[in-house]
């Protein structure tokens, strides 16, 4: 009885968790390597990317994190920060990329039942 108590804690848990964690993870991982293509594959549609060199959304964010990436190809990453309400989670980091230092703040929403990035910001240090 006991053991059956602790399975139905653990798969309500998994049930009612706000954000899917293999992707939350999936992003993380992937700015920690500079893979654009993952983290383009789990933008939002209305994805806000912004740049030491401008904000781009949606169509062309893609194109210029990708373009951002192979420029700057990633030498660090430290997580510094990471947290999660409801609906969202955040993550805060330093960025060594090329031959500068960046902070790079990311917000990942529930859409669905999938997370997306919907806020990419990498700023110079």
């Amino acid at each position: 009885m006991k053991g059956f108590f602790l399975m139905l804690f653990f798969m309500t848990a998994t049930l009612f968790s706000p954000l899917g964690a293999q992707q939350k993870e999936d992003i993380v991982k992937a700015l920690m390597a500079g893979k654009a293509e993952v983290l383009c594959a789990n933008m939002s549609s209305n994805c806000e990317l912004i740049l030491p060199s401008g904000t781009w959304n949606s169509g062309s964010a893609c194109n210029r994190l990708s373009a951002f990436l192979q420029a700057n190809p990633v030498k660090r990453f430290s997580l510094m920060h990471q947290g999660e309400s409801d609906q969202t989670a955040f993550v805060v980091a330093n960025l060594q990329a090329g031959q500068s230092e960046y902070r790079v703040y990311a917000l990942i929403r529930l859409d669905g039942n999938r997370s997306c990035l919907e806020q990419l910001r990498i700023e110079s240090n």
